[in-house]
Order: structure tokens, then sequence, then C-alpha cells
């Protein structure tokens, strides 16, 4: 399947001579704020970025934390594309590099599994994180913050043992941003967890047990 997109694409747009660009960015550095004008999308080669999205309030939400090979800024892959519909930030130093948006498509169809990696991200943006959004929905509050632990536990967690450490990523308000409750209550959540010794915190890091996912909520 994808030999012949790739073929479409390298028969269908012209030969660029200029690759990406590698970018340096520190830690809470934003890379493209939303409402921008597009230059391309990005891919992480090392660090992690998060999405967010101003609401209809203007607060900021989490929409989406890429780690390393992910690509952001997709809606750029779009020639039609004007603006950055979302914000990327750093959330720890990174190295991104920057695609060219007129050469972008034709830039990964010369290497399959950059090509492959970018239908990727297509698919957990529209499916993965979507469906993961979707389901808090119907949750708890207490549900909502166990479902939030082993999505960090997936996408950034070392396991040790039965255990897994989830580093410290984000904040406890950037955490609770993300499945939409307050700081409060994801504070009061984790201090439950904490006491039922299901979880261990140490400053922004927490430690939880591997059958957490299985805990009957409050």
């Amino acid at each position: 399947m994808y030999s012949n997109i790739l073929s479409f694409y390298r028969s269908n747009t012209p030969q660029q001579d200029e690759g990406p660009i590698l970018n340096n960015y520190s830690k809470g550095q934003n890379i493209f704020v939303q409402g921008s004008l597009v230059n391309g999308p990005f891919r992480i080669v090392h660090g992690i970025v998060k999405t967010t999205k101003l609401d209809m309030e203007g607060n900021e939400v989490i929409i989406k934390i890429n780690k390393q090979d992910d690509f952001i800024g997709l809606e750029a892959s779009n020639p039609e594309q004007k603006t950055f519909i979302t914000t990327a930030t750093s959330i720890t130093d990174c190295s991104l590099q920057g695609y060219d948006q007129k050469d972008f498509l034709q830039t990964i169809s010369l290497d399959a599994n950059l090509f492959k990696q970018y239908h990727k991200s297509l698919l957990q943006t529209h499916l993965e994180d979507i469906k993961y959004r979707s389901d808090l929905s119907y949750l708890s509050v207490a549900q909502k913050v166990i479902k939030l632990l082993a999505y960090l536990s997936d996408k950034f967690g070392t396991v040790q043992g039965n255990r897994s450490f989830i580093p410290g990523l984000l904040k406890r308000e950037e955490m609770a941003s993300f499945i939409g409750i307050t700081s409060e209550s994801l504070i009061r959540e984790l201090s439950f967890l904490k006491k039922s010794k299901l979880i261990n915190t140490q400053g922004k890091s927490i430690t939880i047990n591997q059958t957490l996912q299985t805990w009957p909520s409050k």
C-alpha cells in the first residue's frame, strides 16, 4: 500500500533539493502558536511536546502529548492551510525537524520509514487520541484520573517490576486540563490513590502499581 502512495507523490511533485531544518527548543518554549501563519509540519527528533488549543472561554486545553518520531502541526501538510489550529510547546528540551509546507509530502516520500511514521501520526491524531478524549465524557472524575495515569504510563512510563514510573512531565494543572477536571479534583483523587497504596508521588513524578487500571473507582 505504502509503495503505491509513495510512487504517486514522487511522480506528481517536483523534485526539491532542500531537506528539513533541525531546530532546538528549550523547555517551555513555543514551537508554533494557534492562529500563527503556517510554515510547515514538524517531526520530533528528541524530547516531548504538548499540543494545546484555546476553548471558547479562552482556556488552554491539552489536545495531545507528543514524543520522539511524532509529527506535529499536521494541518500544515495541507497546502491550502494558512494558519496553525493548535499551539505546540516543548515540555522538555527538544529537537525538531521543520519541513517546508510546499514540498513536505515530496520530501518524506523519499524515505519509506518516515512516510509510514507520518501516516501513523495522522492515525493517532484522528483515532487514538480522539477516542481517548471522547471516552472521558462517560467517566467519573476518579475513572478519568485512572485512565489518564494508564495513558501516561503506556506512552511515557518505564516498567520497574510490577510498577510503572511516570516522569514528571506535566504539572498537576496540565494533567487536570488534559482530562477536563479541576486541579483540586485531580489532587484529591491522587491523594486517595496514594493513601490506597496504588501510587507513590515524588514531586511531579508518579509511580503506579500495574494493577491500578483494574482498581474500582470510588
